[in-house]
Formats: structure tokens, C-alpha cells, sequence
């Protein structure tokens, strides 16, 4: 029978000294097990996308007193190593042995194995030998490979090296490629398949449909849905494939540093938000930059560009915090029916408290509404620089629909031509190029419409200098809310004493969410350049 007490979550560091892999151990409160599962989840943005889902998941095995694993592949999330190798394939497979030796050296039974998409393909690859699987909505290399090319390809204008939430080596991609859905064997399989979806693995496999698994791993935006219908449905069939036999007390070796190169990791709990710390393998950091993660994203930002960029950073001699807020990614419980704010009220106070756990001068950071953030943490924490990417909320006042959880989409973008055709959208354009723009500017100051002096003024008139890394879409929508006038109406400001300095900076190429790699460049160029100034 099921705990009625909350299980353990464990995050930890795994595997060699030198590549370590990260990873949560999901517990009973007892830490009395009698069986493990190990969760192989996919890749590239579905593997962000999909952890709230995979997190809610293992609370519920582990309330059935299963140990259960959620790991990171080596180049991905927060493990070691970059991504874009040529031999990155190789490593996502010696990643699922190393998790599978984590859950067997607990002293349980070989643990069950749950993948999730393209992860079918990978742990099929490792050569595990489970008493149980689930192959969970699985979809093999070559489709998969084609499938994140072309998306990459039409959504962000990308090359063949970047797919969207991973940096990709075509090497690494032909080896994927050749990997099938249905490899992965064991005594009981279960199918969890989409409708419609080709039948794959063994013909006596148990079978059950999932609905929504677009909504969950492939959203059209930042709304993410998880199917918790089909997540009550693999708990209870894992719970019923693995015998409940003896229970083992469990003492798991949890490791909250990791040091490897130049640089040491150290997993933190910030007021209830998880959080990162990168730092200098040797000698205290001179500097010090936050990164915010944006929408229902995790902490690893576009393409993982926050951990990349924090661990330069503290190769640089600085440190660096990334951290997900209460309520999104590691942080917070994961409800049944849950949808992620945008801008929850809770997420102002974990921006700045992470701005107030880091020493030294502070640099900010963030992506769209992690922009946000990063603004309120620089202005609470008298930061010396703030780097705002693709900023689309200017006021700091939010209106009462957009922090709350989102029922759906927000709909239609105010920067895509839809809106401008709408009544709302012709009148504020009629109000745009009429109105003087001191007029215009108290709008935005009362939240009628989005006026980027109105945000960025009360953080330049303190003393911190700003850039703003704006991709073409979000350009277009900055000069469309008179941005240009504000800048030099800020730049006048510069000359005053304790005034910060503005600046902007506009990839040739890019996208809004930042998965492009001209964007990324622009934004770490920007982030690097102040960790050089001594």
C-alpha cells in the first residue's frame, strides 16, 4: 500500500570522478524499498519539457516503495561534459549503464527501466537486462533524427548542427539514427503508445494509449501538459509487474559537489528553489552572475546555455547560480493538472534571494520572462550589469490573468501580425504613432501597454548598466513600442552620476526563445566580456 508521507528527492551527483553524470533518487520516507525503476527520458527540448512529467512519476513509485532514478546523459541537463560531440551518442548509452549501476549498487532488485521517446532508443542500446520495461510513446533514432532536423530547420532557421534544446555533431546523429525504438527487451513490456502511433515492440507486450503526448512533449509553446492519466497508468502497471517482496532500508551515497577541470558544481536549495552553483575549481570567484530561467523552462536555459555559460564563467575566476523558481522544473511538487506560470508571484522573491546568495559584483540574466526577473533581481540587488534577452513584458506591473497558471495558451502574440489586424491591435497602434511619448510612456507605467524605459529606467537611474540582446522578432516589437526614443532618452541619463549606461545588440539571425546559435553567442559574448574586467 502506497505511503501516506511525502518521498525523499534526492539530487545528486553520479558515475566517474571526472565525467560526473547528475541525477534525483526518489524514495519512500522510509527509505524501505523493495524494487527500483530507472527513467530514461528523451532528448533534445522533449528532455525539459518532459521533467515536471518524469518527477511526478517517480513520486509516485516511490510512495509504492520502488527507488527510482531520473538522470541527466552525459552533455545534456547538468551532467559533465559539452554537447556537440561527434561521440556525444556513445555517451548517452554509457549514461544509462552508469544510472542502472547507481539503482543496482543500492542492494535492491535490478531495476525496471521507464524511457520515454527517443530514450526507448538509447537504453535499448545499453544492453540492460530488467525484469520489467515500458516503452513509453518510443519513436526510433532515424525518425526522430529527421524529425528535430526539419523542426530545427523551419521553427529557428538552424543548421544541422543545432536542434532545438540541443547542440548536435552528425556523426553523434547518424549513430542515433541507426538505434531502433523496440531493442530494449525485458520479461514484462508494456507499450504505452500514442494513437495512431506504428505498433512497435514484442507482439505479447501489455499495450495502453496515451493521449496527449503532444501537449507533453512536443507543445506549439510554452504550455506544457502533462498526461496524468498515463503517468497513474505506468505507476500502477509497474507497481503490479514488480513482485512486493523483503523491503531493504537503503543508505545511497549522495554526492552535492562534483569537481572535474577547472570548474566544481554544487547542488543547492535556495529557499525552495533548486539551484546550481558553479565556482572556480580553486580560489573564491572575483565575480559573480545569475542566471533565470524563462516560462516553464528549466535551469539550463536554450541549447543548455546556462550551464555552458556558467561554467565559463567560473573558468573565468567567477561564479555563477543558475536555479529554477518554486513551481517550475526540480523545484516544488508536481500536481496532478498542473500548468506553469509565467509569472507566478513567488518567482520575483526566488530571482532575488538567488541574487542575494551570490558575492562580489552581479551580473543578471535572462531569457523573455527570465529577462523579467533578471531586472527585478538586478534593481533589488544593486547589480552592476543586467543582460536582458528578448524582453517582451516592459512593466513591472503584471495584470492578474498573467500569474496565474494558464488554463491555455495566452493566444496570439502581441508581436505577430494577427494582433496589429485585431480592434485591440489597431487601436494601440493608433495610440503608438500619435501620441507624444510622454503620454505613451505613462501608459506603459500603468500597464496599458509594454514601454521598455519603463522598465529599464528605474534599473539604469541606480547605477547598473544593461544590454539588451534582441533577435529580429523581438527587435521588430522593441522598436514597435517606441524603444529607440527611450534608449535615448537613457543614454541622457548615462552622464548623471550613479547612472548606468544602455546599449542594445541585434543578432543578424535568431529566434525569441533564444535556441539560435547567433543569440546564444551574442548573449555569452556580452556575459564573458564583463567576467574579463577586473
Amino acid at each position: 500500500m502506497p505511503s501516506t508521507d511525502a518521498p525523499l528527492e534526492l539530487r545528486t551527483y553520479f558515475g566517474p570522478a571526472d565525467a560526473p553524470l547528475y541525477g534525483a533518487l526518489h524514495l519512500p520516507a522510509s527509505r524501505r524499498v523493495r524494487g527500483a525503476v530507472l527513467l530514461v527520458p528523451p532528448l533534445a527540448k522533449e528532455q525539459y519539457d518532459a521533467q515536471r512529467g518524469l518527477r511526478r512519476l517517480a513520486a509516485l513509485l516511490a510512495a509504492d516503495g520502488l527507488a527510482v532514478l531520473r538522470f541527466d546523459y552525459l552533455g545534456t541537463g547538468d551532467s559533465a561534459g559539452p554537447a556537440g560531440l561527434p561521440d556525444a551518442a556513445a555517451g548517452w548509452i554509457v549514461s544509462v549503464r552508469h544510472a542502472d549501476a547507481y539503482l543496482r549498487d543500492l542492494g535492491v532488485r535490478a531495476p525496471a527501466v521507464v524511457a520515454l521517446r527517443a530514450g526507448a532508443a538509447v537504453a535499448g542500446a545499453a544492453g540492460l537486462t530488467p525484469p520489467a520495461a515500458v516503452l513509453w510513446d518510443p519513436i526510433g533514432g532515424r525518425p526522430f533524427t529527421r524529425a528535430q532536423g526539419a523542426l530545427a530547420r523551419m521553427a529557428i532557421g538552424a543548421g544541422p548542427d543545432t536542434w532545438i534544446g540541443l547542440d548536435v555533431h552528425p556523426t553523434a546523429v547518424a549513430e542515433l539514427a541507426t538505434l531502433p525504438a523496440d531493442a530494449l527487451a525485458a520479461p514484462r513490456v508494456l507499450i504505452a503508445e500514442r494513437p495512431g502511433a506504428a505498433p512497435v515492440g514484442p507482439v505479447g507486450a501489455d499495450r495502453i494509449a496515451v493521449d496527449g503526448m503532444p501537449e507533453f512533449v512536443e507543445p506549439s509553446a510554452h504550455l506544457v501538459r502533462i498526461p496524468d492519466a498515463a503517468v497513474a497508468d505506468i505507476a500502477a502497471w509497474l507497481g503490479a509487474a514488480l513482485p512486493d517482496g523483503e523491503r531493504v532500508t537503503v543508505a545511497p551515497e549522495i554526492r552535492a559537489r562534483a569537481r572535474w577541470g577547472d570548474v566544481e558544481e554544487r547542488i543547492e536549495d535556495i529557499g525552495g528553489a533548486a539551484a546550481i552553483r558553479t565556482v572556480p575549481a580553486v580560489g573564491a570567484p572575483r565575480r559573480s552572475v545569475l542566471l533565470c530561467a524563462t516560462a516553464n523552462d528549466t535551469r539550463h536555459g536554450p541549447n543548455r546555455a546556462w550551464v555552458a555559460l556558467a561554467r565559463e564563467v567560473a573558468a573565468a575566476g567567477g561564479a555563477a547560480l543558475r536555479f529554477d523558481r518554486r513551481g517550475a522544473g526540480e523545484s516544488g511538487p508536481v500536481d496532478a493538472g498542473e500548468a506553469v506560470a509565467l509569472f507566478p508571484p513567488a518567482g520575483v522573491d526566488d530571482a532575488v534571494a538567488a541574487a542575494r546568495a551570490l558575492d562580489g559584483p552581479l551580473l543578471t540574466a535572462g531569457v523573455c520572462s527570465g529577462s523579467w526577473y533578471a531586472a527585478h533581481a538586478a534593481r533589488a540587488a544593486a547589480a552592476d550589469t543586467t543582460v536582458l534577452v528578448n524582453t517582451v513584458l516592459y512593466s513591472w506591473r503584471l495584470k492578474p490573468g498573467i500569474t496565474a497558471a494558464p488554463a491555455q495558451d495566452l493566444g496570439v502574440p502581441r508581436t505577430d501580425p494577427a494582433f496589429a489586424r485585431s480592434p485591440r491591435g489597431r487601436l494601440k497602434e493608433l495610440l503608438r504613432t500619435r501620441l507624444p511619448y510622454p503620454a505613451w510612456r505613462l501608459l506603459g507605467r500603468r500597464g496599458v501597454t509594454q514601454v521598455p524605459e519603463v522598465l529599464l529606467r528605474p534599473v539604469v537611474a541606480a547605477g547598473t548598466d544593461a544590454v539588451l540582446v534582441l533577435a529580429p522578432p523581438d527587435a521588430a516589437w522593441f522598436d514597435s513600442q517606441r524603444g529607440p526614443e527611450g534608449l535615448r532618452r537613457l543614454l541622457r541619463l548615462a552622464g548623471r552620476q550613479r547612472a548606468g549606461t544602455v546599449r542594445a545588440v541585434r543578432p543578424g539571425a535568431g529566434d525569441h526563445p533564444g535556441y539560435h546559435p547567433d543569440v546564444r553567442a551574442d548573449v555569452a559574448t556580452a556575459i564573458l566580456q564583463w567576467c574579463e574586467q577586473r
